[in-house]
């Protein structure tokens, strides 16, 4: 009787383990690949203000162009990323009537309509920044990043939102991955002549521009 009952203790112990015995295991990779983290901002808060203007110093046959005020755009990344820029109107209507020109930015228009005039956005590379140096060149590139051609001395930039812009080190015509950059962005507006306006009440000048960053 001893014996039987330790067979049957040994055997209900080895049906036990083999019952929660387990012959299959799954290992899981797990993981996220994240894109590189940038910040971009505009000194003083985006806003550049002419102030008051006197209609009285505006000419009566033709667009006056106002003085050129300087801002810059910052850009900062976790770690050296490629990255490219781009700019588009989104005011409500494009430049001067009858201007077709893709560098023209739209002022806005008056109460009645009336386009108040555009404006022009220039870099130019000995006034950018690349990780804390004088930036080489300035690209662009119409095709999506494919092919890129270098900027001859001062970049203007497009209304469409189209243009990649990108610099180089001058040499070989292709993006460089950056941790900084600081684009010097010159802001001329040009306001319609007086006959073209109407000066019955106050003009406000509401141009607007957006930039995205695009990683490349």
């Amino acid at each position: 009787m001893k014996i039987v009952s330790r067979t049957l203790l040994l055997s209900t112990l080895i049906t036990a383990s083999t019952a929660h015995a387990d012959t299959q295991l799954t290992l899981q990779v797990k993981g996220a690949i994240s894109p590189p983290s940038c910040d971009l901002t505009i000194d003083q808060q985006g806003v550049l203000d002419w102030q008051q203007i006197n209609s009285a110093s505006l000419s009566t046959t033709h667009a006056t162009t106002l003085p050129a005020r300087t801002t810059h755009l910052n850009v900062s990344c976790e770690t050296a990323t490629l990255f490219a820029l781009r700019a588009k109107d989104i005011a409500a209507r494009a430049a001067e009537a009858g201007s077709g020109d893709a560098t023209r930015f739209s002022l806005g228009t008056t109460r009645t309509g009336k386009a108040i005039g555009s404006y022009t956005i220039r870099s130019a590379a000995s006034s950018c920044l690349v990780d804390g140096k004088k930036m080489a060149a300035l690209m662009s590139s119409d095709d999506r990043g494919k092919t890129w051609q270098p900027v001859q001395d001062e970049l203007s930039w497009t209304t469409s939102g189209e243009q990649l812009i990108a610099f180089s080190d001058g040499a070989n015509p292709q993006p460089l991955p950056a941790k900084t950059a600081v684009f010097t962005l010159r802001v001329t507006p040009s306001v319609a002549a007086r006959q073209a306006l109407d000066f019955d009440d106050s003009v406000t000048l509401a141009g607007s521009t957006t930039f995205d960053l695009v990683y490349l």
